[in-house]
């Protein structure tokens, strides 16, 4: 799942009453006489306590299911909210919340929620997207213009921009498209001089272009923000509660935390990374918020204050202390860090840091080791020397089961995978693993700041391994039964394999892990065997025969990772 930026907006700006006229076009815009200001709008509190209360009680389908509007009749078999707004939507100077659902074709499910007589309702289930705050010319109405409808199957389509009013009551239908592929018909019509008139596609869009530069768009309170088009949201009820708790206590956000002028360790330099990281996690920071701050976007896996912790420890023995960034939570492996930080000549200084699939980890001699994987059958493992502010290499295995499937065990000095000058082999390789043993860092929660209280460590669990691995294989079937060719089939269920073997290498202890790897080479060593003892195959055939044995080991991986998550 995507992580949430909360933005928080105090609104005091004033505009002058007025009109805006569009030339050339039927659209007018109305300017409202006050934007909404929280400070000072005696109900906000309770508003909001209203609304957490509402959502704890209700599910996302009891508003968030699109069976009040156009298409009410299509369902979802998986509800979540992509964004949610508070704001001044209707204009009656107390908040609402809009939930945006999912999305299919031309529009998304909003539910929008609504406080009338001190009781929370759902006044708006059905495909829409605002447009913004909007005052008809002709009639005077002001009110809210959403866009409804949406498109079902490749023909049949139902679009109207409409007006509601303070009461959300459906004051006005502006513009309006309808199509049916039965009929052969695509009609266009607007509603805005007082009369009916059609309209050709050029001219609908035109003046719905125009309407829609006309209207206001309502500020927000606060609202959830995604900054990576390509990456969608999928909040549940608990995460869509725990951001309106937070705009009802704004003192844990980043711009009001008491703890911000408070020091944290004896490096204000420090304390600087430390706050960012704090104030990340809490404004719900996505991966690119933390790498746009140079910082590790690994932490935009983590939920809250409490899933993650800094430590500061002099690993050189230099006598200044290094920073650790690392994560707390249940699933958490506390040899591992996010970022190291050390002092160079009174400046801060990043040494490192982890990246998926590219992890670094201190262990009990402060060795730092780095533990990177390019595949079920291609690994490494450094051991470096922490020496004045840098990393020096001390010895690397590497595993390369791609290249060298009959001996894939190497050892060199240097940080080069592809010197495969010295091979060890597999017995070699471990026991020069096992000199390190990871360090359990004792991270400090930041949860924690201001009291210094260090952090509980707790046992790493798995069942977000196995959650994750199933969704992987869910989207491997979806794929591979639209493939259309063998090698298609067997690059979806490969990735998919190495997917898996990442969770095994993360959920697995070290000697685990090491008796699997050598199941993972007998498996190959079969696999071939099969393949090799076809009779004739075409070059299709076996591939589609590869890509059957690559699914099926897929599965073992993911058993293997069930039986973990229940011992």
């Amino acid at each position: 799942m995507k992580k949430k930026r909360l933005e928080l907006a105090v609104l005091v700006t004033f505009l002058g009453a007025g009109v805006a006229v569009f030339p050339g076009s039927n659209v007018y815009a109305a300017e409202v006489n006050e934007i909404y200001n929280a400070d000072i709008d005696p109900y906000f509190e309770n508003d909001m306590e209203l609304y957490c209360q509402y959502v704890e009680s209700h599910e996302l389908s009891d508003y968030l299911d699109g069976r009040d509007g156009i298409f009410g009749d299509i369902s979802f078999s998986d509800i979540f909210a992509e964004k949610v707004k508070v704001a001044d939507f209707d204009g009656d100077n107390r908040v609402e919340v809009w939930v945006t659902g999912p999305a299919a074709a031309a529009n998304n499910i909003a539910g929008i929620l609504d406080i009338s007589n001190g009781e929370v309702s759902c006044v708006f289930n059905g495909w829409g997207s605002e447009v913004g705050r909007y005052t008809d010319p002709q009639t005077g109405k002001t009110g809210l213009v959403i866009y409804e409808g949406n498109t079902e199957g490749e023909e049949d389509c139902h679009l109207r921009e409409s007006l509601y009013d303070a009461d959300w009551n459906n004051a006005a239908i502006l513009y309006e498209m309808q199509s049916s592929q039965l009929e052969d018909t695509v009609t266009y019509t607007a509603y805005t001089d007082g009369s009916q008139r059609q309209l050709t596609m050029q001219e609908y869009g035109d003046e719905t272009e125009n309407l829609k530069n006309s209207c206001i768009e309502t500020e927000a309170v606060a609202e959830t923000k995604r900054e990576a088009e390509d990456e969608i949201p999928h909040m549940d009820k608990q995460q869509v509660l725990e951001f309106l708790q937070e705009v009802l206590s704004p003192g844990s956000s980043e711009n009001s935390d008491p703890s911000q002028d408070s020091p944290i360790t004896s490096y204000p330099e420090y304390d600087e990374i430390i706050r960012q990281y704090y104030n990340g996690v809490n404004a719900n920071w996505s991966m690119s918020d933390y790498s746009d701050r140079n910082l590790c976007y690994l932490a935009g896996y983590e939920m809250s204050s409490s899933d993650l912790g800094y430590c500061t420890m002099d690993i050189d023995g230099d006598g200044i202390e290094e920073l650790m960034i690392g994560s707390v939570n249940a699933d958490a492996d506390t040899s591992m860090f996010f970022d190291l930080y050390t002092m160079v000549n009174g400046q801060r200084s990043l040494v490192i840091s982890s990246g998926e699939r590219d992890r670094y980890y201190l262990c009990e001699d402060h060795t730092i080791a780095n533990e990177a994987s390019g595949g079920a059958m291609s690994s490494s493992f450094k051991y470096y020397d922490f020496v004045s502010g840098q990393l020096q290499i001390k010895e690397n295995v590497f595993l390369d089961g791609f290249d060298h499937p009959e001996n894939p065990w190497f050892y060199t000095t240097t940080e080069d995978c592809t010197d495969y000058s010295i091979p060890i082999s597999e017995e070699e390789g471990q026991n020069i693993r096992g000199k390190y043993s990871h360090m359990n860092i004792p991270y400090v929660s930041l949860s924690e700041i201001g009291s210094q209280t260090v952090a509980e460590t707790t046992q790493p669990e798995t069942s977000s391994y196995r959650q994750q691995a199933e969704e992987s294989v869910k989207t491997a079937e979806q794929k591979a039964s639209s493939a259309l060719t063998g090698s298609e089939q067997y690059e979806i269920w490969d990735n998919c394999l190495n997917e898996i073997w990442s969770y095994l290498q993360e959920a697995l202890s070290s000697e685990d892990m090491d008796t699997l790897t050598q199941e993972e080479l007998d498996w190959i060593t079969g696999k071939e065997n099969i393949i090799n003892s076809a009779e004739n195959p075409s070059a299709e055939e076996t591939l589609i025969k590869v890509a059957e044995i690559t699914k099926e080991r897929v599965y073992e991986l993911l058993d293997r990772l069930s039986q973990i998550t229940t011992v």
